[in-house]
């Protein structure tokens, strides 16, 4: 068991290592292309997430860390499925059909699938199979 968490934490670090270098590298080549007005805003809010991101990774386990109530559980999880709805609000409108196949696929499987795997987190929250 301890293994397979240490293996997990260095497979974490090593995606937030990843983004990180992605996202440096979207910011450079987007604040060469841009103004700086437009450019600081985005550079700031690239920092914040590499810092987070890394203080999530490389922060310490904590077994007796506060839990949350029902209600912030439930609006956590109901994030999700909100956060796709208005990226595609954003993209497609209230239609089915998407900007392509691709954006068609992901909102219909992304709407139905959210909320089915949230339900199953749910029912299946502190059971831990070995």
């Amino acid at each position: 068991m301890v293994q397979v968490e240490w293996l997990q934490r260095w497979l974490i670090r090593a995606g937030v290592f990843v983004a990180a270098a992605l996202l440096v590298k979207f910011a450079l080549d987007f604040g060469a292309q841009m103004p700086f007005w437009l450019a600081a805003p985005f550079g700031l809010l690239v920092a914040a997430a590499i810092a987070i991101a890394s203080i999530n990774a490389f922060a310490s386990r904590q077994d007796d860390a506060p839990r949350r109530g029902e209600k912030a559980r439930a609006l956590l999880l109901a994030a999700l499925p909100l956060g796709f709805l208005a990226s595609s609000l954003d993209c497609m409108g209230l239609s089915v059909a998407g900007c392509s196949r691709v954006c068609t696929a992901i909102k219909l499987v992304g709407y139905f699938r959210h909320p089915v795997l949230l339900r199953r987190h749910r029912k299946t929250r502190g059971v831990h199979t070995d």
